[in-house]
């Protein structure tokens, strides 16, 4: 049995003390290195970790992480569910009249046709939609989906000037009295749904206001 070392008052010496107090350390290290910390943006716990290897970011505790969370600013901006109706809206409108003859002779044309028969620019009015349906689908997390939030508007970007090249091509041909073509629905929509997925694209990820 493990002798105590008396000093003359009658205590454990202070070479007990001392061990006692690095044995009680040792322990209490020991228990903060096997909780799980936590990420204090992603929220993820990792074991034997001092750093998100995601986010870079030191590991707090679960306490911590609460009480950053009641002094942080606001939750970020979801606005997925924007993008993603903006780009359905935007298919939608590619299949939709994109000009139509002011006095109904001749049968409209839809971004569709006008692809097909040499305006072959318009064909990012169906594939850029559908670029960023599928990041949507692909990537699940806020997170994720924050990361390209620039090239997705970059992308809706690119489909925003060039359906108004072609809007303006087509107007500029018709005022010179070459045709009665007129702006149909397809091309209000299309310009709409890629003012829209812009706007929802630079706030994705944004504090909200309180």
């Amino acid at each position: 049995m493990r002798k105590c070392t008396l000093s003359k008052a009658g205590e454990p010496s202070t070479r007990t003390n001392f061990a006692i107090a690095i044995g009680s350390s040792d322990a209490y290290a020991a228990a903060i290195v096997s909780e799980d910390l936590i990420c204090p943006f992603c929220g993820e716990r990792f074991e034997g970790e001092e750093l998100c290897p995601v986010h870079d970011l030191p590991l707090v505790s679960e306490d911590e992480r609460q009480a950053m969370k009641s002094g942080a600013e606001p939750d970020p901006r979801d606005t997925r569910p924007w993008i993603f109706a903006s780009s359905i809206l935007g298919l939608i409108a590619f299949f939709l009249p994109f000009f139509r003859d002011a006095q109904g002779e001749l049968p409209s044309k839809s971004a569709l046709t006008i692809a097909l028969t040499g305006g072959e620019s318009l064909w990012l009015g169906f594939f850029a939609p559908m670029a960023i349906v599928a990041t949507l689908l692909t990537r699940q997390s806020l997170e994720a989906v924050h990361r390209v939030r620039l090239a997705l508007a970059l992308v809706a970007l690119l489909e925003l000037l060039v359906t108004g090249l072609a809007a303006y091509r087509g107007l500029a041909f018709s005022a010179g009295g070459h045709s009665t073509l007129v702006p149909g629905l397809g091309l209000y929509l299309s310009l709409g749904a890629a003012l829209i997925a812009i706007a929802a694209s630079l706030a994705l990820g944004r504090p909200k206001r309180r």
